[in-house]
């Protein structure tokens, strides 16, 4: 068990701001949130990370982190060539791009994300792989392969269907 000391610390609860805060962290559990510091702690289990404000973990609602290089590496080609040319490389390729990336957004303070929208089954194996413990990366909402109208967006990496009995026909396939 150790604890960090911050000069600020948002609780999350939309109005309370402690300062200072203590955050008590055993293994990978916070276990303890507070203005006053712990009678038993030793300045030695203290980490004291000055003057910073602490939040909670932020949520990324709406992302495709297999292809954040496209938004975080810009370039004079326009985006639609260099979506076509990374998209272009294999699976395997790409699903490095996407451990890279999480670990990062975890780092920046992500530790939650949602993704409806990587090639293939990547987001699925990513997931499982931040859930076995082979990749560090936050939590994750993901999908198989999205579904869309034939030709419609992203169709190419997508499950095309078309009307009621196609997206039927199509939701069963993907959970199959």
């Amino acid at each position: 068990m150790f604890y960090i000391k911050a000069d600020r610390g948002i609780t999350g609860d939309g109005k309370t701001v402690l300062s200072p805060v203590y955050v008590g962290v055993d293994g990978d559990r916070i276990t303890y949130v507070s203005a006053q510091r712990p009678a038993a702690v030793q300045q030695s289990d203290c980490v004291d990370m000055g003057d910073v404000t602490l939040t909670p973990g932020l949520f990324n609602l709406h992302d495709h982190v297999n292809r954040k290089i496209l938004r975080d590496h810009p370039t004079d080609l326009p985006v639609a060539v260099r979506s076509r040319e990374f998209m272009s490389n294999s699976r395997e390729y790409m699903l490095l791009h996407g451990a890279k990336n999480v670990h990062d957004m975890l780092r920046e303070g992500i530790t939650f994300i949602r993704d409806f929208g990587l090639g293939g089954y990547t987001a699925v194996t990513l997931k499982r792989g931040i859930q076995e413990g082979l990749v560090v990366g936050p939590g994750m909402m993901v999908c198989g392969r999205p579904l869309c109208m034939t030709g419609g967006h992203c169709h190419k990496n997508a499950h095309e269907v078309d009307g009621v009995d196609g997206m039927i026909r199509g939701v069963r396939e993907e959970l199959k």
